[in-house]
């Protein structure tokens, strides 16, 4: 956990830990490894780094602080952690609302609801803002964590945005040590008209010094190209030159790599219509989640076949509703009926 892996790689590292602990005997012995780990193990425990996490992930989180609870360890109780526990119970409420599993969640919140007819072809986000309707029918209270999650949902996959979408990632170096979890950020695209006697276009990545020689800064460069020439069809005339600054919200941590790259040019292309024609042409559906390299001459390029089953697992515990992949990825699935 000290060579520079990310907070989610952090995570896992804690839980297959945990997880060899749980199914040795006298649970108690270990009580001097607990009381080392316990304070690192609940500070992951944010609404960041447990989203995009299966139930039973979940479910063995909160298992692994019974047993070092039962094991003696007193400091779980402590009030400086009910934020910890809280933001996992969400979680665990949400991710089941997000694969559909309305009976489930309703469960973990000690809900009861009797009447509740589920078209199978409605969406899982339709699904839960009629769960919602049918309680204040019913003049039940919508319990908090409902409203967190309403407002989470709507934040994340609400709408359209013209500056930013939705990638799915692997930290860097998580393929290289076997443990590969992904998760799924929001690329915002910042673009600037420059000068009209600027001979060149200015890329940036906000949290990755990118140099001539590094993939990502080929990929940019090869976004920024293709989608300045959908945007010189459109004006009819040579397009401008531009400033354009790529970036997640994490800097700490970055991503690499060429998945993210159709994405990048689908956000870049609706940014630099903003700024030359002053108007919206194009936009990306905040529900879709969007992954795939993109060549010079814009054909979409596919992304490693080691890391897309964590991609997959990812956007399945997700409010998201759309996976978009290259055509090249074959993949049979269908998160509404799954």
């Amino acid at each position: 956990m000290n060579s520079g892996v990310g907070s989610r790689a952090k995570l896992d590292l804690y839980y297959h830990f945990l997880a060899l602990i749980q199914q040795q005997p006298h649970s108690q012995l270990f009580l001097s490894y607990f009381q080392e780990i316990y304070e690192g193990f609940l500070d992951l425990f944010l609404p960041e780094i447990l989203q995009y996490r299966s139930p039973q992930y979940l479910n063995n989180l909160s298992a692994f602080c019974e047993v070092m609870r039962d094991s003696g360890l007193k400091e779980l109780s402590d009030t400086a952690f009910v934020g910890a526990f809280e933001n996992l119970d969400v979680q665990r409420t949400a991710v089941k609302f997000y694969v559909g599993d309305v009976a489930g969640a309703l469960a973990s919140l000690n809900v009861k609801l009797k009447t509740l007819e589920v078209n199978s072809g409605e969406s899982t986000h339709d699904t839960f803002l009629l769960v919602l309707d049918r309680l204040q029918q019913a003049g039940i209270t919508i319990p908090d964590q409902l409203e967190q999650i309403k407002a989470m949902w709507d934040a994340m996959a609400g709408g359209i945005s013209v500056d930013s979408v939705w990638i799915p990632l692997v930290e860097k170096g998580q393929a290289e040590s076997g443990l590969i979890t992904a998760t799924i950020q929001p690329l915002k695209v910042e673009v600037e008209l420059r000068r009209r006697e600027a001979t060149r276009d200015l890329i940036f990545f906000n949290n990755h010094p990118m140099g001539n020689s590094d993939l990502l800064y080929y990929q940019a460069v090869d976004v920024v190209s293709v989608a300045k020439g959908l945007l010189k069809s459109k004006m009819g005339g040579k397009a401008p030159f531009f400033r354009v600054m790529f970036g997640f919200p994490d800097t700490e941590y970055f991503y690499t790599g060429e998945s993210f790259g159709l994405g990048m040019c689908l956000a870049a292309l609706s940014q630099m219509e903003k700024v030359t024609i002053q108007r919206t042409q194009h936009a990306t559906l905040k529900n879709c989640v969007i992954t795939g390299g993109v060549d010079v001459k814009g054909k979409v390029r596919g992304i490693s076949e080691l890391s897309l089953p964590a991609k997959i697992e990812a956007f399945y515990y997700s409010p998201f509703h759309t996976f978009v992949h290259p055509e090249v990825n074959a993949i049979v699935f269908n998160k509404t009926s799954s």
